[in-house]
């Protein structure tokens, strides 16, 4: 079975990896892996979190990472450490804020791309506009990641992985702003919410049957 229609299909892993496992089971995984084996695209690209205290890289189940057809880009979604490389330049976070959002919210930044986001209701992702930027969240997309984007400019991006209500709703929302189509598999997804439909139990063994590959982060620090 083909999910192959009229122009190039791309698929996007979001944060399948080892720091978040207490957050999905080895049937979510099952999930995924049955999900690649059922269906192709043009490329598989995976997204994985990285923390400072850890940015040496992150383990990735090792079926994901055999089905990648590049390297892994390494992503940091979080206001403060975009707001610190502004302060780190001199550059007031307000004006900036501003500037992004008369530019369509996302500009060069570095080597890589600064993007506006805007607050929004979860997860029926309806935009709430605001008129107060002080609410807008900042995200510094690193140059790998840039470059990912620019290439799927003419395509359309399948987005699974975790969670769906914050990285997987934040990445949504960055392929927005560059209008490349995208959509969500929602049961492909984990979610950080305990309480939401897509959140998974522990199993007794849980994660511990799965192989982890270990990839190194050579983008964001």
């Amino acid at each position: 079975m083909s999910i192959l229609h009229r122009y190039k299909h791309r698929l996007l892993v979001v944060d399948i990896q080892k720091t978040y496992s207490r957050f999905y089971n080895l049937n979510y995984l099952l999930k995924v892996k049955r999900f690649l084996a059922n269906h192709s695209f043009e490329d598989i690209r995976m997204l994985i979190d990285v923390f400072e205290e850890i940015y040496s890289g992150e383990f990735i189940p090792s079926f994901i990472d055999k089905s990648l057809t590049g390297e892994p880009i390494f992503k940091q979604y979080c206001t403060d450490f975009a707001m610190n490389l502004l302060e780190e330049e001199g550059i007031d976070v307000a004006e900036f804020k501003q500037e992004l959002l008369n530019n369509h919210c996302i500009l060069p930044f570095h080597d890589g791309l600064m993007a506006l986001i805007e607050p929004s209701f979860i997860p029926d992702y309806k935009v709430c506009h605001s008129d107060n930027l002080q609410e807008y969240l900042l995200e510094y997309l690193p140059p790998a990641f840039k470059d990912y984007l620019h290439s799927c400019q003419g395509s359309k991006v399948h987005i699974i992985g975790g969670g769906y209500g914050e990285c997987v709703y934040i990445t949504k929302q960055i392929l927005d702003l560059l209008n490349i189509r995208n959509c969500i598999h929602s049961n492909y997804c984990y979610e950080m919410n305990p309480y939401s439909s897509l959140s998974y139990p522990p199993l007794d063994k849980g994660t511990k049957e799965v192989n982890w590959s270990f990839k190194r982060n050579d983008f964001l620090f």
